[in-house]
């Protein structure tokens, strides 16, 4: 939900290290959310004010309006034949390598060679997205990360262990894992096998340029409720009638089977 809201008396010049610009353009930028649809987060508002100084006084003054679409703007990833369940609403795109079956709610456009069932949005061949596997990994994280030029370690949990409480950072579990009511803020969940979501409150939100959560194996939906604010990428994702909310804002990669 972070996005630039824009900027007032901006000028390039203040970017000109080898003095090429002349001085006095200036810009007032307001960007704003179309928020008549909370569920939508692709539609922005741009308004521009481009003006020349002299001295106090406006000159040479131009106005732009605009609005901006991210488009595609991917919310459910697939990289096989895959379907959404009835229980599914995705707000947003989804992008499928093969065939995709819907039996939810799809808001949004859909990308993938053959569709069952429909859509808010439009159809497209897979080649209209671009949009490929993030490809993240341990080796992305471990043995140290980075923010800001400075390196950390991760914070590592044991393996076939419960995961509560509250944390910050790197989290990293070599083996299989159970969330049991945690609450990572400013943090990312890197598990390298199977992840049980069991308990209530469970809830993963990141720093910026950060993923959420990333599951070299299956993400399991048993009997818990997650909420990822951010990008979570899974191997196979596998969601139980006795699991309660799953609240992904951001985007879902699953590279095999559906959700």
């Amino acid at each position: 939900n972070v996005f630039w809201p824009g900027c007032e008396d901006f000028s390039l010049k203040y970017f000109d290290f080898y003095d090429l610009l002349g001085t006095g353009d200036y810009y007032n930028v307001v960007v704003a959310r179309d928020d008549s649809d909370p569920t939508d987060r692709c539609n922005y508002d741009i308004s521009c004010l481009a003006y020349r100084l002299d001295g106090i006084e406006k000159t040479a003054q131009s106005y732009l309006n605009a609005r901006l679409r991210l488009d595609p703007c991917i919310a459910y990833w697939a990289g096989s034949d895959t379907s959404v369940s009835s229980r599914i609403t995705v707000n947003g795109d989804v992008y499928c390598s093969g065939s995709l079956t819907n039996n939810g709610t799809i808001n949004g456009d859909v990308f993938t060679s053959a569709l069952t069932g429909i859509a808010e949005g439009s159809r497209y061949d897979i080649d209209q997205a671009n949009v490929t596997w993030p490809g993240l990994g341990v080796d992305d994280f471990t043995p140290q990360y980075y923010i800001d030029s400075v390196a950390y370690t991760p914070q590592i949990v044991d393996a076939n262990s419960a995961l509560s409480g509250n944390h910050t950072g790197v989290i990293f579990c070599n083996g299989n894992l159970t969330l049991a009511g945690v609450l990572i803020e400013e943090g990312t969940l890197i598990v390298n096998g199977d992840l049980t979501v069991q308990g209530a409150n469970n809830s993963i939100s990141p720093v910026k340029n950060f993923p959420a959560l990333v599951v070299n194996g299956q993400l399991n939906m048993a009997n818990g409720q997650l909420s990822v604010t951010g990008l979570a990428q899974t191997n196979t994702m596998f969601v139980s009638d006795a699991a309660a909310n799953v609240t992904i804002s951001g985007a879902l990669f699953v590279r095999d089977g559906g959700i």
